[in-house]
This record gives C-alpha cells, sequence and structure tokens, in this order.
C-alpha cells in the first residue's frame, strides 16, 4: 500500500473532521427533532397523576365533619 499524498491526507483528515462535526451537531439536535417516546409517555404519566390528585383533593375539600356524630363520619356539602 502506498503512502498518501499531502492533498489526500487533507482531504481525509478534512472530511472526517466534518463528518465528526456533522455527527455532534446531529446528536445534541436529535432528543429535538426525535422525542423520545419514553419520555412523553413520562410527562403524560406524571400529568394524569396530577389531575387525578387535584380531583381527589378537590373532593374531599368539599367533605365537611357532622356535628354531633362521631368524628369519622362525614357528609358531602353540595
Amino acid at each position: 500500500m502506498r503512502p498518501l499524498t499531502i492533498v489526500q491526507r487533507d482531504r481525509l483528515t478534512s472530511r472526517l473532521f466534518m463528518l465528526c462535526a456533522a455527527g455532534c451537531v446531529f446528536t445534541v439536535a436529535a432528543p429535538t427533532l426525535f422525542p423520545c417516546p419514553a419520555l412523553e409517555k413520562k410527562k403524560q404519566r406524571q400529568l394524569n397523576e396530577q389531575q387525578a390528585l387535584a380531583t381527589h383533593d378537590n373532593f374531599y375539600a368539599k367533605r365537611t365533619p357532622v356535628p354531633g356524630r362521631p368524628s369519622g363520619t362525614v357528609v358531602t356539602s353540595e
């Protein structure tokens, strides 16, 4: 195998550098361009949990204790 000329070495070095630079840019931009489905599912699950907690808290915030009954007895105020 014969050695590369200076021009061939420069082209090879330049192309490898450009390939690495393009790969780096793609690696950084990939999450924005192609969102991960697992992260989307996690965000949706967290949103559902927050909504469920808000609904739960609103339901129990409307309940008031009844005077004269044991403390565990409550009536829903409407």
